[in-house]
């Protein structure tokens, strides 16, 4: 075992550090739980924080790899030049972390946050994500990424003992709490409906800051990315995009930024590069007002006065006015222009052909599943495992247990939301064969 170096410094001195240096207003690991206690293995010193544990976690999860091959906004990766799931978290965690840092809130909860927020996202984008809410409907409580994406962190990863990563309260609610508003009462009822503790989440309590950075900065980011890339594909006209009242906005700041020089690679990335700036700039100052004006109307002066406010928490991390109503043009812009186009209609067609195959192919034949699958359902659900009958005492369990089974239907999500898209039609092409062309407008042919 090694021993420590008197220079190393330890997880208490990192939590000394954040308390000088860190705003009131920021979390601290310091106060993080679990809701399992940490094992040390035998470890000769801690030498991360609670949140950097979590980071670490999430990192080397197997979730976190697979969304190298699933799509974020738009066509199967890996093909170009769309980004897929990865890239767009990791450039979320990059964003994330620098705005965090500007405001002094706690940025290893913000990358633990950022890099777990898109775990549970299943393949083919949003068009994955509705086809599964609409499979399992609101009896097994619906489907949404931010949920399943705490489904992952708490039971479906297998690193320990226990299931899932063990994750602290605030990383967990963090995951959960950087969905949108309108998205919030579906993923908590999901969460309630699979019997997971909301307690800890504090489902009453508005996002802490560190959430909202990550909520804020998702969002900013994931336009501006789709924006890049129907650009790089040649879905969005480039003289049109010119002519948004918030490229204006940008080339009134950045003269050069209009027209550019090169080719429309270049110009694709000039843009990209100024409106990055452009929004986070903006989100960082008007939030670092926000964050000055909420403390001092909650006389927040240390963190201990932050803990007793913070159930009065308001949403302060945030674009200003005039900079969110632009946002919000380019925003209707992308939506209008790329993901109503033929092309990721069709893409989104496609999607809910596969993901809808499979459901309802493996929910009707469990003897199709993944050995894992039903041996979760054993475990969850009791009776024997499938693989060890089978003639008339197969068909019975089946009967019995498995049709019409909320927990099994779940089981199968969980196994289809952790696909990449490239399995996904694998898998589909093995058990159904080759599927039809599906046109954009959702018709076979």
């Amino acid at each position: 075992m090694m021993a420590r170096n008197r220079s190393d410094p330890t997880r208490h001195d990192l939590e000394k550090d954040e308390d000088q240096r860190l705003a009131a207003v920021a979390m601290r690991s310091a106060r993080a739980q679990r809701c399992i206690p940490r094992d040390p293995e035998g470890r000769a010193f801690d030498y991360r924080t609670e949140f950097q544990r979590d980071r670490d976690r999430i990192l080397h999860s197997r979730a976190f790899r697979r969304l190298r091959l699933k799509s974020h906004g738009g066509a199967t990766p890996p093909a170009e030049p769309y980004r897929d799931r990865m890239t767009h978290t990791l450039e979320v965690s990059q964003l994330a972390r620098t705005v965090a840092r500007s405001l002094n809130l706690n940025e290893d909860l913000v990358e633990a946050i950022a890099l777990g927020h898109e775990l549970g996202a299943p393949p083919f984008g949003r068009a994955g994500e509705s086809a599964l809410g609409a499979l399992l409907g609101t009896k097994a409580g619906g489907f949404t990424s931010g949920a399943q994406s705490l489904r992952v962190v708490d039971r479906i990863e297998k690193w320990y003992k226990h299931p899932g990563l063990n994750l602290t309260d605030a990383t967990r609610e963090g995951i959960v709490k950087t969905i949108h508003r309108e998205a919030m009462a579906g993923a908590l009822k999901q969460i309630d409906a699979e019997g997971v503790s909301l307690a800890h989440l504090r489902p009453a309590w508005p996002p802490f800051f560190e959430a909202q950075v990550v909520t804020a900065v998702d969002d900013v980011a994931g336009v501006v990315q789709d924006l890049d890339d129907g650009l790089r594909a040649g879905a969005i006209d480039y003289d049109e995009v010119t002519r948004l009242p918030i490229v204006s906005e940008l080339v009134r700041k950045v003269p050069g930024t209009r027209g550019g020089r090169g080719g429309l690679h270049m110009k694709a990335g000039t843009l990209y590069r100024g409106l990055t700036h452009m929004l986070v700039a903006g989100l960082i100052q008007n939030s670092r007002q926000a964050l000055e004006s909420w403390a001092r109307a909650n006389e927040v002066t240390a963190h201990e006065d932050f803990w007793k406010a913070r159930p009065r928490v308001t949403r302060a991390v945030m674009l200003p006015a005039r900079a969110a109503r632009a946002f919000a043009g380019l925003r209707e812009f992308i939506e209008r222009r790329l993901h109503q186009g033929a092309a990721l209609r069709g893409v989104a067609a496609r999607a809910r052909h596969i993901i809808a195959g499979l459901f309802e192919t493996l929910t009707a034949d469990p003897r199709l599943a993944e050995d894992y699958v039903l041996l979760r359902f054993r475990e969850e659900n009791g009776g024997r495992y499938l693989r060890d009958l089978t003639g008339r005492e197969a068909e019975r369990e089946i009967r019995q247990r498995y049709l019409g089974s909320v927990r099994f239907a779940r089981l199968v999500a969980d196994h289809i939301a952790g696909m990449t898209d490239l399995f996904a039609v694998a898998e589909y092409e093995r058990l159904l064969g080759p599927f039809a062309t599906v046109t954009a407008g959702g018709t076979p042919r």
